[in-house]
């Protein structure tokens, strides 16, 4: 799926916001940034960036249940 970088930047903005907002972020966070995970392509990055940017949609998944205390499938998300 191809996305742009503003899409993407705005949906992990919101994202990271949850768990300090919310009992049971990871739900949340998924509802977000789900339609992103298969991103192959975003128009106007490359390389490095690219990477990056589909790095910070798993790590925000992570830190979701990080903060649900479940560290099992926090740490499969940040692998």
């Amino acid at each position: 799926m191809r996305y742009n970088k503003k899409q993407i930047s705005k949906a992990l903005a919101m994202a990271q916001r949850a768990p300090k907002g919310e009992e049971r972020p990871a739900a949340m966070v998924a509802g977000v940034l789900n339609r992103f995970m298969d991103c192959s392509e975003i128009d106007g990055v490359g390389g490095e960036e690219h990477e990056t940017m589909r790095s910070a949609i798993f790590a925000t998944m992570g830190d979701a249940y990080r903060h649900e205390g479940n560290a099992e499938l926090a740490a499969k998300w940040y692998r």
